[in-house]
This record gives C-alpha cells, structure tokens and sequence, in this order.
C-alpha cells in the first residue's frame, strides 16, 4: 500500500444507502466503489464482477479462501490478485477472495468489491462521523491530535474487538464498519443482556455474504460505548454462527455519529473524540 504525498487518501462519503464507508477505486480502467469493511476478514470481489476484468489486471492463486458471514453462509472460494488505485492510494497485489456477493454487487446497490481487514490493517482508518465521511492514513504518517482518546480495545482473531455495555450489562464486539447500526447482538448475548425479556420484537432485513438474512430488532434502554450513554437503541439480534471465535457482538458506524476516531487495526488501537461534557447548576 503506497500513499500520496501527505500519505492520506482521499476523503469518501459514506455509501447512502447502505450508510458504510466506501472507496472509490480503478481497476484497469474499470472505476467502481468499493465497501471499506473492517467487520471483514478478508477482501473480497465478486465473481459475476471478477470475470469482466480483462486478464492482464489480476492473477489467480490455488490456495482456497473459505468465508462466514456473521448470521449467514459460508463460502469457498478461489482467491485473486489485484492492483487497484485511489485518490492518495494505490495497492499493488491485494489478494481478494473470488465469491458470490448476491444483492451486495447486483441491482442499484453495485458494490462488488469489499476491502477487509487483510488491507485496512496496513493503514489507519479515519471517521469524520459528523460529515459522514473516511480516509486512510499510513500509519508512520498519521498525527491524531488533541481530540481523540484511546478507548480500550485488543485484537482477536484479527479483528479489533471493545467492551460495551447493554443496560448495565458488560458484552465484547468486533469493530464492524461495514454495519450501519450502533449495536448487534448473537442471541445468547442479547439474552444475557436481558433484551429477550419479552419486550416488543421488529423484523429485519440484512445482507450478508451472498445474500440477505431475515433478523428482528428490540430495543435497548441504554447502551454505553466510549463514555458516551446512548438511550433507546435498536439493536439487532442474529444467530451466533458455529464457527470459532465467532464476535457476541458488532459495533458500527452510527457508535461514532458526529464524533471522530481512529481505526488503528495493525497497532490494536481505538481512538475516538470525547462527546462535550456540559454541567447544568447553580
């Protein structure tokens, strides 16, 4: 992974449907915009997608990739070699698993590309939460400033993991950028939570790797994350996957709505802006 001068991409919006970050990319000419997924372990392309690239911009290994997604299937696939550019950014051979994306590469949303933690753990993502926007930094070139604060955090499995706590109730979640909501929960740690006491219930729909799940939703009274308390919340609730280290818990962008933080997935670190503490008396 190679930056530009100030060693920073490119400020992206979030994706408006889907409420993620993205990353505008060029593959041999061909432009498309790819999902900035840190809940991903690996990155991944489409195989509908993958076949209308011309031969000269990939290369193909034999080792094989195998994928679960959090609440959905698991899929084999092959894996690939990419190069691809960006506004500040280029990488050259970013391996990406070859595998079906179903409605996330098909129809109006048209995102069959998906940068995971393979990649992102060689920068630093930024989150402009309030303009609703990223970037990536190389981290030897990254300054956070006075206004971001670590948030305890470790990596397991990969993955840059937090302590959150659901009505008082202590849970652990991945650092998931590829969910829009604040908080999902597996079903065990929402009962443990006390969230399945019987209180109303909502469907929902969510997609997932090749494909959409059918989930539902309740509502959490409180749910704290880096010193801020965030009341009513609607947290979804998905069946725990049989695979190893599967996360309790999946913590998204709307944690860090109107804040800043730093995404810090190769030093194992967390920092986020401290919500304004105001103290109303005599």
């Amino acid at each position: 992974m190679a930056f530009g001068g100030d060693g920073a991409s490119g400020w992206a919006a979030y994706d408006p449907v889907l409420g993620v970050p993205t990353l505008d990319v060029v593959i041999d000419g061909h432009e498309v915009t790819a999902l900035v997924d840190t809940g991903a372990q690996v990155s991944v392309v489409d195989n509908a997608w993958f076949q209308t690239l011309p031969e000269r911009s990939h290369s193909l290994f034999d080792m094989p990739i195998l994928a679960h997604g959090v609440g959905g299937g698991t899929q084999m696939g092959r894996g690939a070699s990419l190069d691809l550019t960006a506004q500040g950014l280029s990488i050259s051979g970013l391996r990406a698993a070859v595998m079906d994306l179903g409605e996330l590469a098909a129809g109006p949303l048209e995102r069959p590309l998906i940068l995971g933690r393979d990649m992102l753990a060689r920068g630093i993502l930024e989150i402009d939460g309030e303009n609703r926007r990223t970037r990536l930094h190389a981290p030897e070139r990254f300054a956070a400033g006075d206004d971001l604060a670590m948030t305890p955090t470790h990596r397991a499995s990969g993955a840059l993991v937090a302590g959150i706590e659901v009505e008082g109730v202590a849970a652990t979640g991945v650092i998931d950028t590829g969910a829009a909501s604040l908080l999902s929960l597996s079903q065990r740690a929402a009962d443990r939570a006390g969230l399945l006491d019987g209180r109303p219930q909502s469907g929902t729909r969510s997609l997932v790797l090749g494909g959409a799940v059918e989930g539902r939703t309740v509502e959490a009274r409180t749910v704290a994350f880096a010193d801020q308390l965030h009341s009513r919340v609607k947290v979804g609730v998905f069946e725990a996957s049989r695979w190893p280290n599967a996360p309790e818990a999946l913590i998204g962008m709307a944690a860090f709505a109107g804040r800043r933080a730093a995404v810090d997935i190769g030093g194992g670190r967390l920092l986020i802006s401290r919500m304004l503490d105001l103290t109303i008396g005599d």
